[in-house]
């Protein structure tokens, strides 16, 4: 089966640990979550990677002047170079530095018409305030571990939504609500790996239970979510 990993992290050494169709993936989007990973992600020589570069709101701290600027520089010189994972998370202190260090990537991703794929943990009006005064220029928006609330709010956005093995925890009927609202050219579908929940298994694994959930075939699902993902870095 062809399918497309939108959110995993190749930099960490356990990423196959537990991903047994690792090696069947189509397409690969390799986050990072600090600038130690920057040089590690930039060496990686799997051919079917989508490198984004960024800070997550856990390391807000490490975003400064030096780091802005060296992450520009990887924008600037490499025009396939995405930005991620960046985002905002309400379960980590000091709000103030992710508020900007979130702010300033988008506004950079803007400024290059790039990708950018976005964490959110109980901070999604902060997020949505910030997307649509900074993010409209940004080529696709990913929104990562996507949990169901309303997708209309990110109408005028070019927003793709990113499903992760995690809804599996949650009632089928629940499922179907959240999966149900999300246009079907809009819908991708991760791993997280190496930070997987409980509920992975396989991707394949998860693209079966999931297509018998939404009621379509599990090969459907897979090339619909790989043309969706080819799209938004396009």
């Amino acid at each position: 089966m062809r399918f497309a990993d939108t959110h995993l992290h190749m930099t960490e050494k356990s990423v196959s640990y537990g991903y047994p169709d690792l090696g069947e993936a189509e397409l690969l989007f390799s986050c990072s979550a600090q600038r130690e990973d920057w040089g590690p992600l930039k060496d990686l020589t799997i051919p079917n990677i989508v490198r984004f570069y960024g800070i997550h709101p856990g390391y807000a701290d490490q975003w400064n002047t030096s780091t802005r600027d060296a992450l520009s520089a990887i924008i600037s010189e490499d025009p396939d170079a995405r930005i991620g994972e960046i985002g905002l998370d309400g379960k980590h202190d000091a709000m103030d530095r992710q508020l900007a260090a979130f702010t300033e990537q988008v506004v950079m991703a803007s400024r290059h018409c790039r990708t950018i794929n976005v964490h959110d943990i109980g901070c999604e009006g902060d997020i949505l305030k910030i997307l649509k005064k900074y993010g409209k220029g940004c080529r696709s928006i990913i929104l990562h571990s996507f949990k169901g609330v309303s997708v209309r709010q990110y109408e005028g956005l070019e927003c793709y939504f990113s499903i992760n093995p995690r809804i599996l925890g949650k009632s089928e009927e629940h499922i179907r609500d959240i999966v149900g609202a999300i246009p079907l050219d809009r819908l991708v579908l991760e791993s997280d790996a190496p930070f997987t929940s409980r509920e992975f298994v396989s991707m394949g694994s998860f693209i079966d239970r999931l297509s018998q959930i939404m009621g379509m075939p599990a090969g459907e699902l897979a090339e619909t979510a790989l043309r969706n993902a080819r799209r938004s870095v396009q």
